[in-house]
């Protein structure tokens, strides 16, 4: 577990374009999913978009959490 940790905020340090890249790829694909099942229970596609936006909530939020989880937040603060 330590080493697996060890390992993920390595990744994410010395790889941070990559990760963000990844990050940013899921995030839009988890949307996407979600307005896709929207329209197919009969909401018209651009209030599923609008519907989906407002239930993911903000994309700088998701990946903020995504980078609390992974224990990375405060090393991008810093270097950003």
């Amino acid at each position: 577990m330590f080493w697996r940790r060890l390992r993920s905020w390595l990744d994410a340090t010395l790889r941070r374009n990559r990760m963000e890249r990844e990050m940013d790829a899921e995030l839009r694909f988890h949307l996407e999913a979600y307005s896709v099942d929207l329209i197919r229970r009969g909401v018209t596609s651009e209030e599923a978009h609008r519907r989906a936006r407002l239930e993911f909530g903000a994309m700088a939020r998701a990946k903020e959490e995504c980078r609390e989880a992974r224990g990375n937040s405060r090393w991008e603060v810093c270097e950003a």
